[in-house]
């Protein structure tokens, strides 16, 4: 049986400017010419892991079956923190342990197994203290692609590092939520789950501002917040061809009511 992964997938918060992502599949081609790349995104904001943690999150599902997910959001880099590789029933995780595989850690029917990466022999010959995409993370993902044992990449980890998520908060009258990501258009992606969206519904507010139920982008109101069901699983709030984030000066964190009838 074929033990070999063709798949690698890329999130970082490197950017494309600066070569980081070409040099770190440049290692990974060194040693398993036959790989083949998924770009989810390079876009991630810096040194944000609950950003990292979110694009993480909106992609499990969409890959190919045991795939490698490479995730290298690291303002840790250089410090005790420790490299990881996690094993799920879907694919295999690396990447440093801080908190950006949370929603890979409390997908639990899933998880198989999480091992810190010690054996330096999968690694470059020489490590920097700051480049670990490139000298660990890279290399290690390319080993494991053509079939090595976890075990051999060091122990087993028993208590990896989760963030603290926010979560809706349920009250008879009403659902309060809030904004965790805005994307490259300025639509507000919420932590509210698509299935709250319900006929107990009345209305909708992000702030002060009413939200008009829609069903697709095409259908907002002109100049006014509407809000639909995500394509990621949350409620979203978008203004119909223009930036709701920059024309309605809404943050990150801000407050999403939901009031039932």
């Amino acid at each position: 049986m074929d033990k070999k992964i063709k798949f690698v997938s890329l999130i970082t918060d490197f950017g494309n400017k600066d070569g980081f992502v070409g040099i770190m599949k440049g290692v990974m081609l060194k040693i398993n010419p036959d790989l083949q790349f998924i770009d989810i995104s390079h876009e991630v904001k810096s040194f944000d892991l609950f950003n990292g943690a979110f694009m993480v999150e909106r992609s499990l599902g969409f890959m190919p079956e045991k795939a490698i997910n490479l995730v290298v959001v690291d303002p840790g880099v250089g410090t005790a923190r420790r490299p990881i590789i996690i094993s799920t029933k879907d694919g295999h995780f690396i990447g440093p342990d801080n908190g950006v595989f949370t929603p890979v850690l409390e997908n639990e029917e899933s998880l198989l197994e999480i091992r810190e990466i010690t054996n330096d022999a999968y690694f470059l010959d020489e490590v920097s203290c700051n480049f670990h995409g490139r000298d660990i993370f890279a290399p290690v993902a390319a080993h494991l692609s053509l079939g090595e044992s976890l075990d051999g990449f060091g122990p087993i980890v028993k208590k990896p590092i989760k963030l603290h998520l926010t979560k809706p908060k349920f009250g008879r009258t009403e659902i309060l939520g809030e904004i965790i990501y805005i994307d490259t258009f300025g639509n507000l992606i919420t932590n509210i789950p698509n299935n709250y969206l319900t006929d107990k519904v009345q209305e909708i507010y992000c702030g002060k501002n009413i939200c008009n139920l829609v069903e697709k982008y095409g259908g907002g109101f002109f100049r006014k917040l509407s809000i639909l069901e995500g394509s990621h699983g949350y409620l979203e709030i978008f203004l119909k061809e223009f930036s709701a984030s920059e024309e309605f000066n809404i943050k990150k964190g801000q407050e999403v009511r939901v009031k039932l009838k």
